[in-house]
């Protein structure tokens, strides 16, 4: 069955702005991931600098993070308030950087600390100019916490298929999915379990499951759930 507009529980783009906006943003963590800060030398290994990209990135404090830590960091966020947020209350500079006209007409920026080593594009992450952007970027590692899950099911292939485009053929993916009882709750977060992981990214992708964690706190009862299980991988390009 496959789920289309009809589905109840699609989340649009406004959607997620006006979450924004409200101020409803539960995804949003007040400190590092701890899956990225337990895996970051298998995911990044020991090369030095990484160029990583961060879809719907929010105001995540994992690119802070990872930029302290001498990286390149590209965050993708439709909604420039999160952008906003994100630099000042991280007391970061930030620059506009002047992008190909292509993408300037498409609506898209890039807000950027002055070395621009941090670097937030304001864009729909499916744009194509976007990508073109993105692969002058020469992105080798995903981190991908919030973002599948959060996408609605019948967009997930051309969710992939987008961040594909962004990233070089030889990349590493560090992705964090949630598994649950879809008859008590439909999401988002949606639910994603190691067998969708496998039907999306299975040809492309060496996929190892790190760990599975079941997760029992209170605050799930919200969502008519006893339990949650949070799922690691590492994705690895099968081309080179």
């Amino acid at each position: 069955h496959r789920m289309g507009t009809m589905d109840p529980t699609h989340v649009s783009q406004d959607g997620w702005a006006s979450r924004w906006e409200a101020g409803k943003t539960g995804f949003h963590l007040a400190n590092v991931n701890r899956t990225l800060e337990k895996y970051e030398q298998e995911f990044l290994g020991s090369n030095g600098e990484s160029t990583i990209l961060v879809p719907f990135c929010g105001k995540t404090l994992d690119m802070l993070w990872l930029y302290e830590r001498g990286h390149h960091v590209v965050g993708v966020e439709f909604v420039a308030m999160a952008v906003d947020q994100f630099f000042a209350e991280n007391k970061l500079e930030a620059m506009e950087v002047d992008l190909p006209a292509e993408a300037k007409a498409s609506a898209i920026r890039c807000v950027a600390t002055p070395d621009k080593r941090l670097q937030l594009f304001i864009s729909d992450l499916y744009s194509s100019q976007l990508h073109d952007v993105l692969q002058a970027e020469k992105i080798t590692h995903v981190w991908d916490r919030a973002s599948l899950v959060a996408v609605n099911p019948s967009e997930r292939k051309k969710y992939v298929s987008s961040l594909l485009r962004c990233v070089q053929p030889k990349h590493t993916i560090l992705l964090e999915t949630l598994s649950y009882d879809q008859s008590r709750f439909s999401g988002p977060p949606r639910s994603v379990p190691p067998t969708t992981v496998q039907e999306l990214y299975g040809t492309t992708h060496t996929i190892t499951e790190k760990e599975s964690r079941v997760m029992t706190e209170e605050r799930y009862h919200a969502w008519n759930l006893e339990s949650i299980c949070a799922h690691t991988f590492i994705l690895r390009s099968l081309s080179s």
